[in-house]
């Protein structure tokens, strides 16, 4: 069972979706849990990721507490091939206070020190799809496509939200052993 844990802080002056002038701070948690087995024919992975960000604009505090989980499954089908089926799970909980004010009847996020709470779920968006990675002794690259199948709050569109959360995600990472 391998185990490893990883930290990120991003500082934003503009909002991702928009552009607006903002003050933003995230910071991020992620677990890396892996197991395999068959030697090392069949991998299960788990990332549970807690992402903590506060936005501030004229007039407009945003807390968010975002949760993801990401569960996979790869198999190596030949050397140096391994085939995988991924799955996430995305869930932001939000809250907004305009002028001082909180949005009435909202339970609202907070992660101060000596009060940290999960409010009502803002929007969520879940996702699956396949993965392709090919590794050599010095190098590996991976690609893969996720689908969103079912999502909520914000704008949603047959039972998927498109507010924050995209129709799919699609990466390539690659890496390289100095």
């Amino acid at each position: 069972m391998g185990l490893s844990v990883g930290l990120a802080f991003e500082h934003r002056d503009a909002y991702r979706l928009d552009g607006a002038d903002i003050d933003q701070d995230s910071l991020t948690t992620t677990f890396y849990f892996q197991k395999d087995f068959l030697d090392d024919t069949l991998i299960f992975v788990v990332n549970p990721k807690v992402e903590l960000e506060r936005r501030k604009s004229p007039d407009v505090l945003e807390e968010e507490i975002s949760l993801e989980l990401m569960a996979a499954v790869s198999y190596r089908f030949m050397p140096k091939w391994t085939v995988g089926l991924e799955y996430r799970s995305q869930s932001d909980y939000l809250s907004v206070q305009e002028n001082g004010e909180f949005e009435e009847g909202v339970q609202r996020s907070s992660f101060d020190l000596t009060d940290f709470r999960l409010g009502d779920r803002y929007q969520s968006g879940q996702y699956i799809g396949p993965t392709l990675h090919y590794a050599t002794q010095r190098w590996w690259a991976t690609g893969g496509v996720l689908f969103q199948f079912q999502g909520g709050g914000g704008f949603s569109e047959d039972g998927k939200n498109f507010d924050e959360h995209e129709k799919y995600h699609a990466g390539v990472s690659f890496g390289y052993e100095f």
